[in-house]
């Protein structure tokens, strides 16, 4: 798991930086708004905690299953197929991740 804490703005850039270190982001924030809700189910890829119950956080998260932990890693790495800009490999083939 990796805090990804309410920044400035409605989505911070530290979400999209836990899911490619291959973490689950714990998103602490009582009104942020995803961006691409419409084609990432954020539910099945993080976990969101209300400011107010962040003191509950080792709770909440003790609560979650090795297999839920299994899933959502795995929709993470589908998530970031919408995610994230293609790249051009070192054969100049288009890979979606840089890793391919």
């Amino acid at each position: 798991f990796c805090l990804s804490p309410r920044g400035f703005a409605d989505w911070n850039v530290r979400t999209y930086e836990a899911m490619v270190a291959g973490c689950i982001p714990v998103i602490v924030s009582d009104d942020a708004q995803l961006p691409l809700s419409d084609v990432v189910d954020w539910s099945r890829i993080s976990i969101r905690i209300r400011e107010a119950r962040v003191q509950n956080i080792y709770e909440v998260l003790s609560r979650v299953t090795a297999a839920e932990v299994g899933e959502m890693r795995r929709s993470i790495k589908a998530a970031l197929l919408n995610l994230t800009y293609p790249h051009i490999d070192k054969r100049g083939l288009l890979v979606r991740h840089a890793e391919d």
